[in-house]
């Protein structure tokens, strides 16, 4: 008999799960840019490493399968859910070109 998990996520979970990650986005970016300044190819994708482990740790503090929490980002960014006040999203990934040398 398998396990039971959480159930689907509904659209008020999935949006108060978007609102959040979207609440945080700016801290994340934030730290990104610390650790690549020069990177910004580097820098979304340390972004989107940290936004895949908060998704994963809200999911769990919420009770949500980690899916329905990617979803609800991806759904947010792709159907223009209205961010939370002062919170500006960049749904675009810069190109990816050679390292700079230091």
């Amino acid at each position: 008999m398998p396990l039971s998990g959480p159930a689907p996520a509904d659209d008020e979970q999935r949006r108060e799960a978007f609102e959040t990650m979207a609440l945080e986005e700016r801290e994340m970016r934030r730290n990104a840019a610390k650790d690549f300044p020069a990177d910004l190819w580097s820098q979304d994708d340390a972004f989107h490493n940290s936004e895949y482990r908060r998704a994963k740790t809200l999911a769990g503090e919420r009770r949500l399968r980690l899916p329905d929490v990617l979803l609800a980002i991806d759904e947010g960014l792709h159907r223009r859910w209205a961010a939370p006040a002062n919170v500006t999203l960049r749904p675009t990934v810069p190109p990816c070109r050679p390292r700079p040398i230091h």
